[in-house]
């Protein structure tokens, strides 16, 4: 640069020098703040609030509408939601419908869902738009809207009685599994995978928690199992793949898998061994005893197994997870199909996968741990109110979990009785305070049949059935 040069081209800088002259100092700092050229322009202005902000309700849906902010090419909007009122990005409970929607597209779809059943459930929304610069407008907010959430099986809040990674899934009988069938649109086929109906390849698949391990089984339908004997690319054959997060997820979703306090997992179960995909790498786990695949006769094969959470914790440098009841966790699954040769199709359970679930969390689909949802729940009733909720599983065998909530401290009893009246056990008989109590009922010693189970707690009396198979 010349002193004084008119018609200075910013757009020409690539190399920025200082250079001391007879007065410089060597081994002095020079610290700058701020440099700028005058290009490009800096945009400091946030974009306006985007309006007509609605929210409407569909089946298991809601769908959110706004229009966009005048004058703001290359926008995009996001869309929160919450079980509370919004009125801040600094709100607990937050959550993500969709970030990032292009200008013009004006709408974003929240897919609402509950653990086990159908449940009405009440979300309030807030659409803010984020200028190509990056800054980030008011936030629009909408009234509570009531709808319909569509029941999703659960993560069972209880190891399998007896369990034993034998290949015999008798065990998990009584346990409602994720369901994979590409003939009812249960499981989802990738783009451009070849797989010729449920003889082709469908599922159930189980998974459970209790406070040492994370319990999993597959029965799978595969007319040609196609295995690699050497243990090299196995996402190539038969092999499923579980994608779960161990925390109870609020907010944004993760993008990329994450370590630490709100660890993402992969696992792949292949022929020879689990593979324990935490660094993008891939980490084979000799799981022994804890662990079988088997060929079924005449078509298929059934894995099983459990991995410590003290394991998982200690391979990964990840905070111990501890499984509860109405924990909201992310999950989906990936079962890669190879009919002889390489894989050539992939059957998913969430709708978004597209094969790129292994390294995008956000489009994992996501359950709870048990019958409960912690964000509605707690925030809306248990704490308010006296509740003793319908056992889950039911029907079961041999165990299943009572859940129930105290408005006020006081004398508990929890009690079970058969179908005569006649009171069989007491689960529980002590001073309890206000909250939220979970217990586990163990049936092993008790004959199949109908029972009653009844709490008492101050004026608060309920009861309610439940049904044991053997």
């Amino acid at each position: 640069m010349v002193d004084g040069k008119a018609n200075f081209d910013t757009t020409n800088i690539t190399v920025f020098q200082m250079m001391a002259e007879g007065n410089g100092v060597a081994g002095y700092s020079a610290l700058f703040d701020f440099i700028w050229t005058g290009n490009p322009e800096i945009d400091v202005v946030p974009p306006g609030p985007p309006t007509n902000v609605v929210a409407v309700g569909g089946s298991y849906q809601n769908l959110v509408t706004w229009v966009d902010v005048a004058d703001e090419d290359g926008a995009v909007y996001n869309v929160l939601y919450s079980t509370n009122p919004i009125t801040s990005m600094e709100d607990e409970g937050l959550g993500s419908v969709e970030m990032g929607i292009a200008s013009g597209v004006q709408i974003a779809t929240h897919v609402i869902t509950a653990p086990v059943t159908d449940t009405e459930l009440t979300y309030y929304y807030a659409v803010y738009a984020v200028d190509a610069a990056g800054n980030d407008g008011p936030l629009v907010a909408t009234d509570g809207l009531a709808n319909t959430a569509k029941g999703v099986t659960a993560i069972h809040p209880t190891a399998p009685v007896n369990f034993a990674a034998d290949a015999d899934l008798s065990e998990w009988a009584s346990i409602v599994p994720f369901r994979m069938y590409p003939s009812d649109g249960s499981g989802t086929i990738v783009n451009n995978g070849v797989i010729d109906g449920d003889a082709d390849l469908s599922l159930n698949a189980y998974v459970a928690f209790d406070d040492d391990f994370l319990y999993f089984a597959f029965d799978v339908e595969d007319d040609v199992i196609d295995v690699d004997s050497t243990d090299g690319e196995t996402w190539m054959r038969d092999a499923p793949d579980l994608f779960i997060g161990l925390y109870d997820q609020h907010g944004a979703t993760h993008t990329g898998l994450q370590r630490g306090a709100e660890p993402d997992y992969h696992f792949r179960f292949s022929a020879h061994q689990l593979q324990f995909d935490y660094t993008n790498g891939g980490d084979p786990m000799k799981l022994g005893a804890d662990y079988i695949w088997k060929e079924d006769f005449p078509s298929g094969y059934t894995v099983e197994g459990r991995i410590s959470l003290d394991t998982l914790a200690e391979r990964a440098g990840d905070d111990r997870f501890h499984p509860v009841v109405g924990m909201k966790i992310p999950i989906d699954y990936s079962i890669n199909d190879a009919d002889g040769s390489r894989r050539e199709g992939i059957l998913t359970y969430s709708k978004d996968n597209q094969d790129q679930s292994w390294g995008n969390v956000s489009l994992w689909s996501h359950t709870w741990i048990g019958d409960k949802m912690t964000d509605v729940d707690n925030n809306e009733l248990n704490i308010k109110t006296y509740q003793l909720s319908q056992n889950y599983p039911n029907p079961f065998n041999p165990s299943t979990v009572i859940n129930y909530s105290l408005a006020e401290a006081g004398m508990a009893t929890l009690k079970i009785y058969n179908i005569l009246g006649q009171e069989v056990l007491t689960l529980v008989n002590t001073n309890q305070n206000v909250g939220q109590y979970q217990v586990k009922f163990d049936a092993s010693n008790l004959s199949t049949g109908l029972y009653v189970y009844r709490i008492q707690s101050g004026n608060f009396v309920d009861s309610k059935k439940m049904m044991l198979l053997k």
